[in-house]
């Protein structure tokens, strides 16, 4: 097929705009959805993937197996979402040809890089940086067991700022580890191939190691590791190990060994993934001017008051070590599954800070950090001792390492973009070798934001009191507690659902249940009832069978449906028999989805009555997505209510002042960029200049903001005064002057909005030339508009847009912003939320569960298992287990402590049709 020839065509939902690429294969296309809304108006860039056109899949059995195998390993690894691995998008056929839909990496491949840089050769901070992350892909496929066998420059994909994916999966195998024996087969790209792999012996994870070395080796050089014109000639060299020396490449010398490392000819010579990782990693805080090697006894000596001031020789040094130096084997570091890899920062702070000569000085102080970043109140008890007995006994410094390394691993941390970026400072200080108390600083600023929630990130302790003393009140042999969660009905008739996957990944997912949190929180539940009533029996329980893990199931909505309420949104149940007890226990926690879902029913209704006016008033709906703004961070009850109500908002607006919400969307819900704004004025900016120099002010704006969008608040001293004098007078050739450049916008901020806005309105067309649209309404030339900010909820927008349309004025006019009525107007009653248990079984006997209060029938609840279905136009909930589960709309999204299905943004604006 011609590549050009499918140019501007549309392949399944996706149409191609460019060939970028070839192989044996077939080709690869640049694609964009064909049917994408835009999210700016103006500066709209669809969202560009890659699609895999394979030619070869239906020419024998094998490339269709080979096919078949990387879709569904793809579609596996997808639920994981790891930073370095390609992601998966979709899968269809175009005219016999199947394609492939993943990320499109802009910068193209390891291999263009290389052969891009200057003499071929990757500068040795770019080499860490792309080493790390690929060994972190495959320290992640092989802990799922996969081998990837064609791990290659040209399957390494680049993105951003040197973002790496790991990509083609044509050839991987998922396979346990443990057995390799079955492994044999010689595939792949002869000049990477393994000795083992050439040799078509038995082969493990570690012929993956093998390809990275020669990657790593084509990194510095700019060539193969082994080149030659035949596999024969290629596993000559292999098996002679004739290797060029790395002249090119200005690497220090243990990064050098470490590439040799991963090129030894024998596998179990060779490092894991893991291992290369932690080695690697170490590097990042390499060359540090100190007294010693990584030893904290002479360090501590030359200024402890106890021991004699010994000289010791300074000297540059590296603390990445090579094999035959005592490399690390890897064993008991810090895993890389906190943010930022914030275990590995602490671990590389500790060797600076160790080797510095004002360690002394400073263990006090960073003892404290540590302590609190640790975030643990038991373990931070547990590693006050520890520092305390690393500064009277420095020589037992490793051993005392691994305990620290062991209570960084075991805690949980809250991972907000805010943390991240603090994290990425701290390493980066360190890596620019900045001074001790410069990297202190950063970590001081990043153990604030580290402060759990409500004092707390200990999983036993995220409930209401007495439901620590309900595993005692069951009946006995209770072995499963199903329930659910639902609107009961409310100020709106239908619900948006949306926030329980940040709930999920906020506190639920991984392994949240640790020895020392049950052991603190047994203490403080102890001493909260005045009696031994802590469940600590079913946590430990949990803790050793489930290895921490929640053993619970959650099944909901997708998120971003409109549902009729009085229907079921989730269900949760438990997955072992002994933790019946765990399914309410979580109910005061999970409820709090009721917020985000509230503020994004609220969203939707004012959405629905500005689309209303805009139909019976403007041309067309195209300005909507932006016609409601969220400037409710100041009036919202905490900065992560700011965070989880404005997010909210955006699944049916992209108009947006509250920064935190775009952070919770990024890290939450996958959306680089979910809101938008634009350059406004507030009272302060106008009325510093004084009132005299009120027009002067504006005539800053303006000049400030020559193009684009700019909005200036007008009510400072005169809003009447500021419409006609300036505005209408003074400014107005300046205003005009926007034409086809941009809009100014002005803002009226007090008084009645319904008559502000059409007031302001009148004496703006009075100077202005206006223009009747094909509906009969009035409409401000497109540089000017008008926005109302102050009093907006529900109620009175729609006051506003009727008095407008009374007064013939089009509704596209005007925009709007909303406060504190936005994101703080609302309560876990506005929907009537509620959760209950609806089916039980004990002694064997399954059992409907239901209330029906004599004095409310409003709160009687649902019986049995539940099914959503959707029939006649209508959602509806099937009770009693009578449902039909092929139909029911609720998806699993949580299992035992793995979150089973992530929304993007997109995804759930996509469910509520945005």
């Amino acid at each position: 097929m011609d590549p050009k020839g499918l140019v501007g065509k549309t392949c399944g939902e996706f149409t191609v705009e460019k060939p970028i690429g070839k192989g044996s294969f077939g080709h690869v296309y640049l694609v964009t959805r064909t049917n994408e809304k835009p999210a700016c108006s103006g500066t709209y860039k669809p969202t560009p993937f890659a699609m895999k056109m394979v030619h070869t899949a239906g020419t024998n059995v094998r490339e269709q197996t080979l096919l078949e195998r990387e879709i569904q390993l793809l579609r596996d690894l997808k639920k994981y979402d790891h930073k370095n691995i390609v992601k998966y998008v979709d899968f269809f056929h175009y005219k016999n040809f199947p394609c492939i839909i993943m990320e499109y990496c802009e910068r193209g491949t390891l291999y263009e890089f290389i052969r891009d840089q200057k003499n071929k050769v990757v500068q040795e901070d770019k080499f860490v940086h792309i080493l790390t992350q690929i060994a972190a892909g495959l320290e992640f496929l092989h802990g799922k067991h996969v081998l990837h066998r064609d791990v290659k420059s040209k399957n390494i994909l680049i993105s951003g700022h040197l973002d790496i994916k790991i990509a083609d999966f044509g050839v991987a195998r998922e396979i346990p580890i443990a057995d390799p024996g079955q492994m044999s087969v010689m595939i792949g790209s002869p000049q990477y191939m393994s000795p083992e792999m050439l040799s078509q012996k038995p082969y493990d994870h570690k012929t993956d190691v093998w390809s990275l070395g020669c990657t790593c080796y084509e990194m510095g050089t700019g060539d193969y590791a082994f080149k030659a014109d035949s596999i024969t000639k290629i596993k000559e060299l292999v098996r002679n190990n004739e290797l060029p020396p790395m002249k090119k490449a200005d690497y220090c010398q243990n990064v050098k060994k470490l590439i040799m490392w991963m090129l030894q000819n024998e596998s179990v010579n060779r490092p894991t993934a893991k291992q290369v990782l932690d080695n690697i990693q170490t590097h990042r805080c390499k060359t540090i001017d100190s007294q010693t090697t990584m030893d904290i006894a002479k360090a501590v000596t030359t200024v402890s008051p106890t021991n004699r001031v010994e000289e010791t020789t300074t000297r540059k040094t590296s603390v990445i070590d090579p094999p035959d130096s005592g490399m690390s084997s890897g064993t008991g570091t810090v895993e890389n599954s906190l943010p930022g890899g914030l275990g590995s920062t602490v671990e590389s702070t500790m060797a600076i800070i160790s080797q510095s000569n004002d360690f002394q000085k400073l263990s006090c102080r960073y003892q404290a950090d540590l302590v609190r970043l640790i975030g643990d109140n038991t373990a931070s008890k547990k590693v006050s001792k520890i520092m305390k007995v690393l500064r009277r006994h420095p020589q037992n410094y490793d051993k005392i390492k691994e305990k620290v390394r062991k209570y960084v691993r075991e805690d949980r941390f809250d991972k907000t973009y805010s943390i991240v970026m603090a994290l990425k400072g701290i390493e980066e200080a360190i890596a620019a070798q900045t001074q001790i108390f410069l990297a202190i600083t950063f970590i001081e600023t990043v153990v604030k934001m580290l402060n759990p929630a409500a004092g707390t990130n200990n999983i036993c302790l995220v409930t209401d009191s007495y439901k620590v003393t309900h595993y005692r009140q069951y009946p006995p042999n209770t072995t499963l507690v199903y329930s659910y969660f639902e609107s009961r009905g409310g100020k709106y008739p239908t619900t948006t659902f949306f926030g329980l996957q940040y709930l999920l990944k906020r506190f639920l997912t991984g392994q949240v249940v640790t020895k020392e949190k049950i052991e603190e929180a047994k203490k403080i539940c102890n001493s909260h009832f005045g009696l031994d009533i802590f469940n600590e029996g079913g946590w430990n329980y949990i803790l050793e069978k489930h290895n921490g893990y929640l053993p619970l199931l959650i099944k909901a909505v997708p998120e971003g449906l409109n549902i009729q309420t009085r229907n079921v949104l989730f269900t949760v149940e438990n997955t072992d028999p002994n933790c019946y007890w765990l399914t309410n226990y979580f109910e005061s926690y999970l409820v709090q989805v009721w917020y985000p879902m509230t503020v994004a029913t609220s969203s939707l209704y004012q959405k629905d009555l500005i689309t209303k006016y805009l139909r019976e008033t403007a041309d067309n709906l195209d300005s909507l997505p932006f016609k409601l703004s969220d400037f409710g961070f100041r009036g919202s009850s905490s900065f992560e209510s700011a965070g989880i109500g404005g997010c909210a908002h955006l699944v049916h607006f992209v108009g947006s002042d509250t920064l935190c919400a775009l952070m919770t969307a990024k890290m939450y819900y996958g959306c680089d960029m979910a809101g938008f704004s634009v350059p406004a004025a507030e009272h302060s900016t106008i009325t510093t200049w004084g009132k005299d120099g009120e027009t002067d002010a504006f005539r800053n704006m303006l000049k400030q903001f020559p193009t684009g969008i700019v909005s200036c608040v007008g009510d400072s001293y005169d809003m009447w005064r500021v419409c006609d004098k300036v505005w209408g007078q003074e400014l107005k050739g300046l205003v005009e002057a926007r034409e086809g450049k941009g809009t100014l916008v002005v803002r009226p901020d007090s008084g009645y909005p319904p008559d502000i806005v059409v007031k302001v309105l009148d004496i703006l067309g009075k100077y202005y030339k206006t223009t009747i649209n094909s509906k009969g309404f009035k409409l401000l030339p497109p540089y000017l508009r008008v926005i109302q900010a102050d009093g907006v909820n529900y109620e009175t927008l729609g006051a506003v847009l009727e008095n407008m349309k009374k007064n013939r004025w089009s509704a596209d006019n005007v925009v709007f912003g909303s406060g504190g009525a936005l994101l703080q107007q609302v309560d876990r009653d506005t929907q009537k939320c509620a959760f209950k248990c609806s089916y039980a079984v004990v002694n064997g006997e399954e059992r409907n569960v239901f209330k029906n209060p004599v004095d409310d029938p409003g709160k009687m609840s649902k019986k049995g298992r539940l099914t959503l279905e959707y029939k006649n136009g209508k959602y509806k909930t099937i009770e009693e287990g009578k449902g039909d589960t092929s139909k029911d709309i609720l998806v699993p999204v949580y299992k035992n402590g793995i979150l089973l299905k992530e929304y993007t943004l997109d995804e759930i604006r996509k469910n509520a049709l945005l």
